[in-house]
This record gives structure tokens, C-alpha cells and sequence, in this order.
């Protein structure tokens, strides 16, 4: 391994390490709460947006990673950032890993939730962390707080590298 992947190696811990610190944090009405509320403040939304991805960026911006302030989970999964699309892992591009993130349709056109990948693992399932999301596993439109969950693979749409190319056009 050379120094740029230990260094990238380094900066995946810390980002896992900033969206696990999230974990537990609750809403107290919809998108609201003084937790909910920094979150969205800190990233650059507005109170009352959908959180989800001012998580994401929150947790790359405290581990170091000077990323654009995207509201939309969309945004994240651009040409040159995604790595895995529909269950395929694109040509040439390395496969997911912790800090990655994983973004989900819910039957839609484009994507609508985004969340950060912990474990990809060997298996049908892997494990993340998301923002306005649901407990015990459900995959919500709108959830309630930060949770740690087990997702199948066939359920994500894309994942996106952002650790490598952290620019965006």
C-alpha cells in the first residue's frame, strides 16, 4: 500500500468515525429538532429541509474532506463520482467502501436518499449510516433520525466515491 492509500485508508476510518458519532440523534416534529437543527445549519440548508444529505455532508466535512454543500441526495451521484449502478460495478472503477455513499430511489426516476456506507461485505447485505431515516432496517422516505441499519444491495441504486475525487463540477 502506498502513502495515498494510507492516507485515503486514514480519511474512510474518519469519516465512519464522524457518521457513527451522528447515531442516535432524533427529529421532535418533521425535519426539526435542535440536533436535527444543527445538522442542517452546519451543512448550509435550511431548517425544516430533508436532512438526509446535509448528514452526508456534515460527516465528509468534519473528517476533513471539503466537499460541495448538497441538499439534494442526487447531487452526490454525478458521472464521475459513481462507482456501482442498478448492481453492477462500473468498468474500471474501484468497488464501494467505507465512506462511500449509497443512494436509493424508492421506485423513482432519480435518487432520493442518501446515506454512508460502513460495511460492503461479501454477502447480499451491507451496513450504513443515514440521516432522516428510519430504525430496525426500514428504508423510509422520511425518517426520524440518525440510524446505524443493515441494507440489502439490491436496494441501492448507486454508490458514489467521494473520498477519491472530492471536487464536483
Amino acid at each position: 500500500m502506498d502513502s495515498d492509500d494510507g492516507r485515503a485508508g486514514l480519511l474512510r476510518a474518519r469519516i465512519v468515525a464522524e457518521a457513527n458519532k451522528l447515531v442516535g440523534i432524533r427529529e421532535h416534529g418533521f425535519n426539526r429538532g435542535p440536533d436535527v437543527e444543527k445538522i442542517i445549519k452546519e451543512a448550509g440548508g435550511r431548517i425544516g429541509d430533508a436532512w438526509c444529505s446535509w448528514t452526508v455532508v456534515v460527516e465528509l466535512r468534519r473528517a476533513g474532506l471539503l466537499v460541495p454543500r448538497f441538499g439534494r441526495a442526487k447531487d452526490w451521484f454525478d458521472a464521475a463520482h459513481t462507482i456501482w449502478r442498478n448492481g453492477v460495478q462500473l468498468a474500471g472503477r474501484p468497488g464501494p467502501q467505507p465512506g462511500d455513499l449509497l443512494g436509493f430511489t424508492w421506485g423513482r426516476a432519480a435518487i432520493c436518499h442518501v446515506e454512508m456506507l460502513i460495511v460492503w461485505g461479501t454477502g447480499p447485505s451491507c451496513r450504513a449510516v443515514g440521516g432522516n431515516t428510519g430504525g430496525g432496517g426500514a428504508l423510509q422516505r422520511e425518517g426520524e433520525g440518525v440510524y446505524v441499519n443493515w441494507r440489502l444491495k439490491r436496494m441501492v441504486a448507486a454508490v458514489a466515491n467521494v473520498v477519491d475525487n472530492p471536487k464536483y463540477q
